[in-house]
């Protein structure tokens, strides 16, 4: 297929060709080998900062699909595959998750000037903002930004308001919408372990799940699981704990329950309790 694909409803396999086929253009010096190839690419994702959750959903740009209201549960899968492959050495899970721009028919916040947003522009991608809130925008921003002769060819779209909201847009700022993170599934060859949160809300305890912590016996035996308290789960995912994590670059250093946190993280599972009370 051609390259750079514009179609927003391509097929995984299409989006995937789409974003290594930037990745190699920008690549200096071009590969001239798979070697040089393979090498360029962990050259630039190993270079990148820590990622959190939130900005994997915000990184997918326009292939992002949206959500037609606000969903009890978001499973959100880690960009890995088994043991061989990590994009990322580490990935640190946000504890709550803005999901405001994907969602259809709520509010959204346009990007230049914070009014309510009427466009939305997926070619705009990056340019105005980081992740998914720089395509949004008012009608005066909308019009005096693709009057650059870059964008007088993007396509963009009506968002839809609500009619509640449409009254008071003038008085009242756009509302934010967050999920909170409850679970961490992570696996290591075919260990899976888990975190869970007990409880809603921030001050709600963590614990640690591994249900192979110990066996007894050998062919015919049984695991025996275990579930401990993890109380600093909360400052790993704090702000004084990515900045340690940023200066602290041996996975050694860490403690053997925040490596596998922090390491070996494949699903991160966020909830919205206003929802699940009556869904």
């Amino acid at each position: 297929m051609e390259w750079p694909a514009r179609s927003p409803d391509l097929n995984p396999i299409e989006h995937l060709w789409d974003y290594l086929g930037r990745e190699v253009a920008a690549l200096n010096p071009p590969p001239r080998s798979l070697h040089e190839l393979k090498q360029g690419l962990l050259c630039v994702w190993s270079s990148l900062p820590i990622p959190v959750s939130d900005n994997l959903i915000n990184s997918m740009g326009n292939r992002c699909r949206q959500c037609i209201q606000v969903p009890p549960c978001l499973l959100i899968q880690m960009p890995r595959f088994g043991k061989q492959f990590k994009m990322y050495p580490r990935i640190i899970p946000s504890q709550y998750l803005d999901i405001t721009d994907v969602l259809e028919d709520s509010p959204r916040q346009c990007s230049i000037c914070g009014q309510v947003a009427e466009y939305e522009c997926k070619e705009c991608y990056g340019q105005f903002g980081e992740g998914l809130d720089s395509i949004a925008f008012c009608q005066k921003c909308m019009d005096k930004s693709h009057s650059h002769k870059k964008r007088t060819r993007h396509r963009s779209v009506k968002l839809s308001i609500p009619p509640e909201f449409r009254m008071l847009k003038d008085h009242t700022p756009v509302p934010r919408i967050y999920m909170e993170l409850f679970a961490v599934v992570c696996i290591e060859t075919s260990h899976y372990v888990c975190f869970v949160k007990c409880g809603s809300g921030p001050d709600a305890p963590w614990c640690f799940f591994d249900s192979m912590a110990d066996r007894k016996g050998e062919q015919n035996g049984y695991n025996i699981p275990e579930v401990v308290p993890f109380a600093d789960l909360r400052w790993w995912l704090s702000e004084e704990g990515m900045n340690f994590l940023l200066s602290a670059k041996d996975d050694k250093v860490l403690p053997e329950i925040t490596r596998r946190l922090l390491c070996d993280a494949y699903m991160c599972m966020y909830q919205s309790p206003d929802v699940m009370m009556y869904r």
